[in-house]
């Protein structure tokens, strides 16, 4: 950081621009290996084509958010629309790029957050894509979490430690809505990706992560769920809703509170969640609603952990 300070305006904006094609250019290639990953293609051949009338596709036209601008979306020899997901991972990417960049300036820092914020919108993508997360990609995230800690942050027990929470917090509370409502909570899946978070944060962080987590996912569900409760009068739902939205603000709001109670509401908040969620599944069905993943609410937490953690001490245990 003390290196961007020196900068001219000139220079900083040039390294800026560096940067931001470094991410379109990473964000294209980690649209290959989202959509080769769900087809189980090789992300190195064949070439890039186009998925409706496969003709192959000319290096003018693979040029990262631009071609899609000057094609207007559409494929230059059969003209069917290309997928927005093309350049919105890009600019995605190369936002992310240019915050971790002026986050950390030019460090190894920098290198290894590009790399776990790219497996972040990968992982995100194909959960919310298809409700699927491909384990080699969580496999990646948290090779790159113990290398990050240990190369960088000189800490092996760590991640490892952060592994073993990770996983099997998440399992245990999948397995108890297994247990009281015959399904799981959470995809096999999101345990995968919460042993990778727990890699990158450690287990502490993690389960600090968690309840912001479930914060996050109660806001992307909230608005229509309230919505469709309400006309299907799911009075058990409306409950557990109640008793998440009284613990979350004490724990945001009142993080002056002995351990003992503080342990009392964050349970309450987790199994507030969890009846939550589980009622989701069950009463998709009858009230018009789909699942929404729960990997990319861990992963935006994580995000925010990572970049943020000095915001987010009344989470932290």
């Amino acid at each position: 950081m003390t290196f961007l300070n020196e900068l001219s305006s000139l220079e900083f904006w040039y390294f800026i621009f560096f940067v931001a094609i470094i991410g379109l250019c990473i964000g294209s290639f980690s649209n290959v290996v989202i959509l080769r990953g769900l087809s189980g293609e090789s992300i190195i051949l064949p070439p890039s084509k186009c998925p409706n009338c496969h003709n192959k596709l000319n290096w003018y036209d693979n040029i990262p958010l631009f071609s899609y601008i000057l094609l207007r979306g559409k494929c230059r020899y059969c003209k069917e629309k290309i997928s927005i997901q093309y350049p919105v991972v890009e600019a995605i990417t190369s936002m992310l790029f240019i915050f971790a960049f002026l986050h950390d300036g030019f460090s190894l820092t920098t290198l290894f957050m590009f790399l776990i914020l790219s497996m972040f919108l990968i992982l995100s993508v194909t959960d919310l894509k298809e409700q699927v997360i491909l384990t080699p990609h969580a496999y990646v995230l948290a090779i790159l979490g113990i290398l990050y800690n240990y190369i960088v942050q000189k800490e092996f027990l760590l991640p490892v430690l952060g592994i073993i929470v990770g996983f099997l917090t998440i399992e245990i509370f999948a397995r108890l809505g297994l247990l009281f409502f015959g399904k799981r909570a959470f995809g096999e899946g999101d345990a995968y990706i919460g042993a990778a978070i727990g890699a990158i944060i450690g287990w502490k962080l993690f389960l600090s992560s968690l309840i912001v987590a479930v914060i996050i996912q109660t806001i992307l569900i909230l608005p229509k769920f309230l919505y469709e409760l309400i006309k299907s009068k799911q009075f058990l739902l409306l409950s557990a809703l109640f008793m998440f939205g009284v613990n979350a603000p004490i724990l945001m709001f009142v993080p002056k509170i002995n351990f003992i109670l503080y342990s009392i509401l964050f349970i309450t908040l987790i199994i507030s969640g969890i009846v939550v969620i589980m009622q989701i599944f069950k009463s998709a069905k009858n009230v018009g609603l789909h699942p929404f993943p729960f990997g990319p609410a861990m992963l935006i937490s994580a995000f925010l952990f990572i970049f943020f953690k000095n915001y987010l001490t009344m989470f932290m245990f």
